[in-house]
C-alpha cells in the first residue's frame, strides 16, 4: 500500500534474476521524487515549472515565486492528493494546502510550484529494446469545465467517474495541432524520458502556455495501460496495435534479461 516501495519490487525481481516488463527500478525511484526529477530535467536544460520542496509550511511566498501556485505531494502518482482545491493564490490558502498535505504526506513533503494555465498535454512513448518510438500526443480537453474550475486533472478527474470533473475532462488523442508544437511536445517528451534513464513504456505530462512555451509536468513510469486509456488511444493514434505493444514491451524485458545474465 505504499508507493514508495514501487521501485523495490522492481530491484528485487532484477536482483532475481526474473525478467519484467516496465520501468527500470532507478527510473521508478527517480520518477516518483518529483523535485528530483525536475532537478534532472533542468540540469538538461528541460523546462520545468518554478517550485520548492517543503517539509515544513512556509510563514510566507517563498522566493522566487509567484502565485497562482499550485501544491501537490512531492512523491506520489496518479494525481494521489491533487483535488479541485490545489491551486493557491493568497499566503492564507498556500499556508493552509501546504499544511494539509503535509499532514497527510509528513515523510516525502509537498511541492509548492508555479501553475501554469494554458493546454495540457501527454505524450507516450514506447521501446523495444532497440529503437524508442514517441506516439502521437494527446490533449485533455478542458473545453466542458465551468469558467470557476481551474484547468487540472487532479484524482477527481482521473479517478472518480461519476464526477463532474472526471465527465468534463476528457483527453483526445490524436489533436488538431501545428506539426511545429508536435514536434517539440515530441522531442521534449524524448528528452525527459532519456534524463531519467527510462526504458519500456511511460507517458511525458506537459503544459503549454499562453505564448506557446513547453513545461514537463512530470514522467509517469507506469501510466494506465488499459484498453480504455489513454495510452491504448495514443497506439492507436500512432496505427500500432494494442498486441504490437504488448510485444515490444516483452521483447524489450527479454532483451534486458538476458544481457543481465550475459554480464
Amino acid at each position: 500500500g505504499d508507493s514508495g516501495y514501487e521501485m523495490h519490487f522492481a530491484a528485487l525481481l532484477e536482483l532475481s534474476g526474473i525478467p519484467f516488463t516496465g520501468a527500470n527500478p532507478l527510473t521508478l525511484g527517480m520518477a516518483r521524487n518529483k523535485p528530483l526529477a525536475k532537478q534532472l530535467f533542468r540540469s538538461r536544460g528541460i523546462p520545468v515549472p518554478a517550485g520548492v520542496h517543503l517539509k515544513t509550511t512556509p510563514d510566507r511566498l517563498p522566493e522566487g515565486l509567484s502565485f497562482p501556485l499550485i501544491c501537490k505531494p512531492a512523491c506520489e502518482d496518479a494525481s494521489l492528493g491533487i483535488f479541485h482545491d490545489a491551486v493557491v493564490r493568497d499566503e492564507k490558502s498556500m499556508r493552509e494546502k501546504v499544511s494539509f498535505l503535509l499532514e497527510k504526506y509528513p515523510r516525502d513533503g509537498v511541492l509548492l510550484e508555479e501553475y501554469i494555465d494554458g493546454r495540457e498535454f501527454n505524450v507516450a512513448v514506447l521501446s523495444d529494446g532497440r529503437t524508442v518510438r514517441v506516439l502521437e500526443p494527446s490533449e485533455i480537453d478542458f473545453s466542458r469545465l465551468p469558467e470557476n474550475c481551474d484547468r487540472i486533472t487532479g484524482y477527481e478527474a482521473k479517478w472518480l467517474e461519476d464526477s463532474a470533473l472526471f465527465k468534463t475532462t476528457p483527453s483526445r488523442c490524436p489533436v488538431d495541432i501545428s506539426p511545429e508544437l508536435k514536434s517539440r511536445l515530441q522531442d521534449t517528451a524524448l528528452s525527459a524520458y532519456h534524463a531519467l534513464a527510462a526504458n519500456s513504456y511511460g507517458r511525458i505530462d506537459l503544459r503549454v502556455d499562453r505564448n506557446g512555451r513547453i513545461f514537463v509536468l512530470e514522467y509517469n513510469p507506469n501510466p494506465d495501460i488499459s484498453l480504455d486509456a489513454g495510452y491504448a488511444k495514443a497506439l492507436e493514434a500512432s496505427r500500432l496495435t494494442y498486441a504490437g505493444f504488448v510485444k515490444a514491451v516483452i521483447t524489450e524485458a527479454l532483451a534486458n534479461f538476458t544481457t543481465r545474465r550475459k554480464s
